[in-house]
This record gives structure tokens, sequence and C-alpha cells, in this order.
């Protein structure tokens, strides 16, 4: 039986270094900052971890399974993306309240200057 060489050696693709997904990451968040300019072109690795958490939160996931999945040894390490999720909640619906009693405002304007 022949033996296994190791996966990097056999391996099609380059290692895939901090530096190399850095590099990538950058050369695709310049091509979609095109198309989208809300796209940060200075992006990097840690904001995609960040974006996937707070969707995987959004859309319900169980805390204890993104945990395991972001290889957290400590629940409460975990928790901090919990706490970034319920601020940025808050602040968003700040933005609606302010939102909605401008237009509040401007609607009981209206009604003054049209006695």
């Amino acid at each position: 039986m022949k033996k296994h060489t190791s996966f990097k050696k056999s391996c099609v693709y380059p290692e895939l270094t901090e530096q190399s997904v850095k590099k990538q990451l950058k050369k695709w968040a310049f091509i979609a900052n095109k198309e989208c300019s809300e796209i940060p072109l200075n992006l990097h690795p840690h904001q995609l971890r960040h974006s996937a958490v707070t969707h995987w939160l959004d859309d319900g996931m169980n805390i204890v399974q993104i945990s395991y999945l972001l290889g957290h040894e400590q629940l409460q390490t975990t928790m901090i993306y919990l706490e970034i999720t319920v601020a940025q909640k808050a602040k968003t619906l700040e933005v609606i309240e302010d939102t909605t009693n401008d237009k509040v405002r401007t609607a009981e304007i209206s009604k003054l200057t049209d006695l």
C-alpha cells in the first residue's frame, strides 16, 4: 500500500494562509464595491465572521450551536456577538422611532399651517 503524501503537497490549490485570505478578500471587496458602494474596500476576514454570526442569530440559531461552529471554548466569548446584535437592534429601533416621530411632527406642523 502506497503512503499518502501530505495534503499540502498533493493539493492543487495554494496553502490557505491568513495573508492569502486577506489578499483574496481585498480583491473581491474591490470588485463588489463597484456594484455596491456600501461594501468597504478595507474588508477583513473577521468582519465576515461577525456578519455570519449576526445572520445566524437573526435567523434564530442557538447560541450554543454558534459557539461550537466558531470554535469558542467559552460560551461567554460567543455571547459578545449576541450583545452586538442586541445593541444593533436597539439602535435600529431608535432610528425607526426618530423617523416615525419626524413624520408625525411634519404632519402635525402641516395641519397647523393649514389652519
